[in-house]
Parts: structure tokens; sequence; C-alpha cells
């Protein structure tokens, strides 16, 4: 990846987090940022509801598209 794309994780399962609110332009800084966040991710969401996470990506994506950025998320049930 390089500086100019946005990136964030997902966990999600019947409530979801995000490792920010908004996504975070790719550097070591962020990326320590997602390691610790991903070391730390416990399986305690329970169910797996989608959409609500989905919907929040989206939107989040449509916002960030008037940048013309491309972005990554990562989803990982837990």
């Amino acid at each position: 990846l390089n500086s100019e794309i946005l990136f964030n994780i997902v966990s999600f399962g019947t409530n979801f987090e995000k490792l920010s609110p908004v996504s975070l332009p790719y550097n070591d800084d962020n990326l320590n940022k997602a390691s610790k966040y991903i070391e730390n991710m416990a399986a305690n969401f329970g169910g797996t509801n989608l959409l609500s996470p989905l919907q929040d990506i989206f939107t989040q994506f449509n916002n960030n598209n008037q940048n013309q950025k491309e972005e990554k998320t990562l989803m990982r049930q837990i």
C-alpha cells in the first residue's frame, strides 16, 4: 500500500468496532496502531450482524470518495 491509500479495520458480531472513526492514511504509525488493534481482538461480539458495519463502511466510503482516494477496509467477525 502507498500513503495515498486510506484503510480501516472493522470487527463485528452482534455490534461492531472500528480501528478508527475515519479511515487512516497508510503509514508506519497507523500500521503499528492496526497491528496492536488486531493483536488485542477477542472473540466476544456474539452473533453475526453484518448489515450495520457494511452500512457504516459504505457511508464512510461515499464521504471519502469526494477526495478521490482509494480506500481499503478489512472486516473480521469476532
